[in-house]
């Protein structure tokens, strides 16, 4: 527990109160997790009672211990946001209380303020505003909406007002945020696709976190404080330092979960209010395991039993006394669907109450699997008498998208290379303006380097000039791109209509109960516990054209930090009303664009269900064509979008663990501390 100091290492006083447990929290040096403490059941109809009774405390120890000031302050603010986001909502706390409560915060900080400026000098307030708005900006290298949501809050203090202007200007940006809208009103839930910027995102109403090697490796770099996080935990494992390179799989788990456990402890309050039916964090299994069942089961189950050490202690002092929770990790694991264990991986986590979130998964027939084998594991889990948690089936909607982009793109420049006079010196006059002229003359053949050519990071869009100036006078580029751009929307629209459309539930929970021996009542739970989980997306209209209607139930559409800044961007043009993307999930395709995009094969692929998943369906009652052009489990590991992803994945995974066994071998010890 010292190594990853979430909490105090002992359990709180057993003759503290809820307002005195916050204090001593605050002044203990855990801030968050004080004001976290107020997010609990207990406090519902008795908030302003708690918040008052902590004001009081606090407000003695403003006075009389000017060293503690900023933890006071870091205490009543963090409050204040958790009163301003849709936690409350969770919380179920009634609008009254939670005015009547922010409005005693807010003067109470006003107070405190002045009081300062009266002895002289900057008031501490200002350092811990800029600290929280420096966290902001720190999200994908200020180039994330919860960075430009800071900027705007910096743009709005008073200088003379600190507190007060920053909470007011929080307030603004949180509830007038889109993101809040869509939660609010019950078009989707929010996930969130980054390790940095969740409790802004939690304040938004996220209730979800995923992550990939890319995300963990790359929180290292956003935080660099990560790195002293990871040498107290290395300090702890001296043995790794004896052979680092034999370690290596085990201190990227250990270094992985100290970027993502900071997302578990912001929606820990989340996890706990739902009954685990929200709050999840997905952290992905190694992605070199991805093809055996004991190896990711051995991985999953170790990376839990840690958390659950760590929450254990965690709960008491979030909880209190009502915790009964036993430091069940608010975690579930991302599955690698690249081949047909990931079905038997799938059930047997969710058997065991662990929870899954299918990744690499891009196809109808890939995603209605899954389903079925999540469903699967709950109903075994169910039947046993194992607390279930939600579980996702993610739709990697952009990385299909440029899969058929990069595809198409080759087969077209391929062609008009074959009736060019001198193929070899155009690929080379490409490669020279687009500055790969290296990695295109490593290449073999001449298909090598077109496909280096139509990558994504060269070709993002059809109508680059490059590609236009050679392709558009044989081929209509300009619809092909139009209809490419709606190919994952249709796979994500498909999977939830045929998963979660109307009567989907009756039909799933009929079948639960015959399969497995559930009640009606454990039935629909499993059913209501899948979430799909559109992902990846591109461009801001992506996620305009998956939003469901009030109520909508599974679904979670999660986003990158910068996809969440053009879908922000978008929702402030001139004319925006969000009513107008009220239930898009359920549009019809476009009959034209359907059938021109399958006429491309991978799209096909994509969209059909596979003979024997057609049958297994009409079975449970769906009414499905009889498809026979999806791709079964067995080929899962031969499509396209597959295999660059797991290049990616594994790539970025073999990357993140290099490092740190570089950082391990550098680190000598010396007197018994870590250098």
């Amino acid at each position: 527990m010292d190594a990853w100091n979430v909490c105090p290492t002992v359990p709180p006083p057993s003759n503290l109160d809820h307002s005195g447990r916050m204090v001593w929290l605050a002044l203990g040096g855990y801030p968050r997790l004080a004001a976290d403490t107020v997010l609990t059941k207990g406090v519902q109809g008795n908030l302003g009672t708690v918040i008052r009774s902590t004001i009081r405390q606090l407000d003695t120890v403003f006075v009389n211990s000017p060293p503690a000031r900023k933890s006071c302050y870091e205490t009543l603010i963090e409050t204040a946001l958790n009163l301003t986001g849709l936690e409350r909502k969770r919380a179920l706390f009634s609008d009254g209380e939670t005015e009547a409560v922010l409005g005693e915060l807010v003067e109470t900080l006003k107070e405190w303020e002045a009081q300062e400026r009266k002895e002289g000098g900057s008031p501490c307030v200002v350092e811990v505003i800029q600290s929280q708005i420096l966290g902001m900006k720190k999200v994908l290298f200020g180039q994330g909406m919860v960075s430009k949501m800071g900027e705007a809050i910096q743009g709005s203090l008073n200088a003379n007002d600190m507190a007060e202007s920053f909470v007011l200007a929080s307030r603004r940006e949180i509830q007038g945020n889109v993101y809040y809208r869509i939660v609010d009103e019950e078009l989707s839930k929010l996930g969130n696709d980054s390790a940095t910027g969740l409790r802004w995102l939690r304040h938004l109403g996220a209730v979800q976190v995923s992550s990939n090697p890319v995300i963990a490796a790359r929180a290292y770099e956003e935080l660099p404080e990560l790195w002293a996080k990871f040498s107290s935990i290395m300090a702890s494992h001296p043995g790794w330092r004896d052979n680092p390179e034999r370690s290596g799989d085990e201190i990227a788990m250990f270094a992985t979960i100290a970027a993502l456990l900071p997302n578990l402890l912001d929606f820990r309050p989340i996890a706990l209010l739902s009954d685990f039916r929200e709050g999840m964090v997905s952290i992905q299994l190694n992605p070199y395991r991805a093809g055996s069942q004991e190896g990711s089961l051995r991985d999953a189950q170790k990376i839990y039993s840690i958390l659950r050490e760590i929450l254990v202690l965690y709960d008491a002092h979030l909880w209190g006394g009502a915790a009964k929770v036993e430091g069940r990790p608010n975690v579930v694991f991302k599955v690698a669907s690249a081949s047909a264990v990931a079905i038997e991986i799938t059930e047997a986590l969710d058997s065991l109450g662990i929870g899954t979130n299918n990744t690499v998964t891009f196809t109808v027939s890939q995603e209605i699997e899954l389903t079925m084998a999540a469903m699967n594991g709950l109903a075994r889990a169910q039947r046993s008498g194992t607390p279930i948690t939600r579980v996702y089936i993610t739709n990697m909607e952009g990385r299909l998208e440029d899969h058929l982009r990069e595809t198409e793109a080759a087969k077209l420049l391929n062609e008009h290379l074959e009736g060019a006079g001198q193929p070899d010196a155009l690929v080379r006059q490409v490669a020279m303006s687009l500055h790969v002229q290296e990695e295109v003359e490593k290449a073999g053949t001449t298909e090598e380097k077109v496909a280096i050519l139509c990558a994504r990071r060269n070709l993002k869009t059809l109508s680059e000039d490059w590609f236009a100036d050679l392709i558009h006078e044989r081929y209509d580029i300009s619809q092909m791109e139009k209809d490419i751009r709606w190919a994952g929307i249709f796979v994500t629209r498909r999977v939830y209509g045929l998963a979660f459309g109307p009567r989907a539930a009756e039909k799933w929970s009929k079948h639960l109960q015959a399969k497995f021996g559930l009640s009606s009542d454990q039935a629909r739970e499993v059913v209501s516990m899948v979430d799909l989980l559109p992902a990846s997306k591109r461009r801001e209209d992506d996620t305009y054209q998956v939003l469901g209607g009030k109520g909508t139930e599974n679904l979670t559409n999660t986003e990158f930090p910068d996809q969440q800044l053009k879908v922000w961007t978008y929702s402030h043009r001139p004319g925006f009303k969000l009513p107008d993307f009220e239930n898009t999930l359920s549009d019809p395709p476009d009959p034209g664009a359907l059938s021109r995009l399958l006429a491309m094969e991978d799209f096909r692929k994509a969209y059909e269900l596979t003979e024997q998943l057609s049958e297994a369906l009409s079975r449970i009652g769906f009414e499905v064509p009889a498809e026979e052009g999806g791709l079964g489990p067995s080929q899962w590991d031969s499509y396209g979008p597959v295999q660059k992803t797991m290049r990616e994945f594994k790539g970025a995974y073999l990357g993140f663990k290099n490092k740190l066994v570089e950082s391990v071998g550098q680190r000598q010890t010396v007197g018994g501390m870590v250098n």
